[in-house]
């Protein structure tokens, strides 16, 4: 890809993100975001979005956790259930993937006050109680990163557990 479709592919990025974030505030208000943001991204997750979100803590490291789920185009109702939950549901208008997602979320974590970031999944493969053990590396141990799913990688591996699951950032 050359200079100029980068710049355009950014540019377009910008502006979808910018589309989900104006549409996020008309929906919701002003965003409260916690010190602890736990961010998923989500596509065509209706039907197992509430069990997921009902299983979330509160409170990550001691610290108030605030839910964001960016919807990642084609809204099925998934952001529905999130806010009717009350939880922030940004839904993008259109799919780029669950990495553009959990960009526009750690977005909207940082530039609303979010000093830690936890991201999870939205099908229920990760569990809620291996966000607290990922996220105590970071709390206990100083560290900016640390992800895996497996609470004994997380506890005992000498540095951040290079996994799919469960992530946790300093910011």
């Amino acid at each position: 890809m050359n200079a100029r479709s980068l710049r355009r592919r950014r540019q377009v990025d910008e502006l979808v993100d910018r589309v989900a974030i104006d549409e996020l505030i008309d929906a919701q208000g002003p965003l409260e975001i916690a010190p602890v943001a736990i961010v998923i991204a989500a596509y065509k997750e209706r039907d197992n979005i509430a069990q997921v979100i009902e299983g979330m803590p509160k409170e990550v490291c001691g610290l108030q956790a605030s839910l964001i789920v960016v919807v990642d185009g084609e809204d099925d109702g998934t952001g529905a259930v999130v806010r009717e939950a009350g939880h922030y549901a940004c839904v993008a208008p259109v799919n780029r993937g669950q990495g553009a997602a959990l960009r526009l979320g750690y977005r909207i974590a940082r530039e609303n006050g979010a000093r830690f970031i936890v991201t999870s999944d939205a099908d229920g493969q990760t569990d809620p109680d291996d966000l607290e053990v990922v996220s105590n590396r970071c709390c206990r141990d100083g560290l900016t990163s640390s992800t895996g799913p497996d609470a004994s990688a997380a506890r005992t591996a000498p540095t951040p557990c290079a996994t799919p699951g469960s992530s946790f950032s300093r910011h």
